[in-house]
């Protein structure tokens, strides 16, 4: 080790401590804390990342319909910009941030469970759209572009998102600390 674990100083310690150090500076972040410690704010975000979701499969749709070509593209791709800033502020107010080691026992019990009903998700849609495949295969009907890459897509981002989500859809609103609490000022006694 080259220098103290607890000096969180930038250029001391191991790389993975820096890391954790950084991790833990976005993760704790106090503003970023207070924006999405309500369940409303996060499950506004969670919609919203869902709509935006749905707009880029229907974009990417027109775009294999070559309904706009090169501006259909342009919009699919400022959609994904706005789907990734959408996505990291639902890793940040669910910490669902990958390395991270800053969670206490109960949240990486929510973690692990969120994970896990993913995968049932991720599994359950995977395998109706493997059901619909043989069932349209056996009528001999080819399954267009415009609907396979859409599909696609909006079950890519379902196995990507939806973990996350779910935490930031399900976690009770956050307790301010103490801290918190000493800091902000009282409005006094009522009358």
């Amino acid at each position: 080790m080259t220098g103290p674990a607890s000096a969180g100083a930038r250029g001391t310690g191991t790389f993975g401590e820096r890391t954790q150090d950084e991790m833990r500076a976005r993760v704790e972040n106090e503003r970023v804390r207070l924006r999405w410690a309500r369940r409303g704010r996060r499950r506004a975000l969670v919609a919203a990342e869902a709509a935006v979701a749905v707009a880029g499969a229907l974009v990417l749709a027109a775009v294999q319909l070559s309904y706009g070509g090169l501006a259909l593209l342009i919009a699919f791709l400022a959609l994904m910009a706005l789907g990734a800033f959408l996505g990291t502020q639902v890793n940040l107010a669910s910490r669902w941030v990958a390395g991270y080691r800053g969670l206490d026992e109960r949240q990486r019990a929510d973690h692990e469970r969120a994970l896990r009903i993913g995968h049932h998700v991720t599994a359950a849609v995977l395998f109706v759209a493997l059901v619909v495949l043989l069932a349209v295969g056996q009528v001999a009907v080819a399954v267009p572009a415009a609907v396979l890459a859409p599909t696609v897509f909006l079950l890519a981002m379902l196995h990507f998102c939806y973990p996350a989500a779910h935490l930031a859809w399900n976690l009770p609103d956050e307790v301010p600390d103490e801290d918190d609490e000493a800091a902000a000022p009282t409005a006094g006694p009522r009358p």
